[in-house]
This record gives structure tokens, sequence and C-alpha cells, in this order.
């Protein structure tokens, strides 16, 4: 499966990175990636089939402040047999 994420800016000038995190629960984040501001959007490849995964995203400043993670959004793609 592969997903693409999207959020708002953050506004702070001196934003350095985005810490997308992904997981098999809200608040269960297994792996995270890093997107460099002021890119506002991640292509995350290869997630497995037939359960949901959760996306949280949080701000990261020059200084190494974090954001709280945002809420989470979750996606889920299940196969379908038809006969």
């Amino acid at each position: 499966m592969n997903v693409t994420l999207t959020w708002a800016a953050n506004s702070e000038s001196d934003l350095l990175k985005y810490v997308v995190a992904h997981g098999p629960a809200s608040g269960v984040y297994t792996t995270t990636q890093d997107v460099s501001a002021p890119t506002t959007t991640v292509n995350l490849t290869g997630l497995p089939n037939g359960k949901p995964w959760y996306f949280a995203v949080k701000a990261v400043d020059n200084g190494l402040n974090e954001s709280a993670y945002s809420s989470a959004v979750s996606v889920s793609n299940k196969h379908v047999k038809v006969r």
C-alpha cells in the first residue's frame, strides 16, 4: 500500500523539519520519517495491506524543540476476493 500525506505548514520562523510517524494504532508509532521544512507532504510506500495504519506529524525547530504529535489519521486497504 502506498500513502501520500499532506499537512498544514507550521508558521514558526525557525522550523527545521517535521517528523511523520506511523504504526498499527493511534499513539503507537513504530516508524518515523523526517521531512525537511518547508515540505508538507510525504509519500510512504510498501506498507502492508490488510490492516489499518495510523499517521501523525510533529514539528521540530532549530533548537530541536518538538511539538506534540497531531491528531492521528488512519488508512486501510483490504484485499477483497470477488468471485
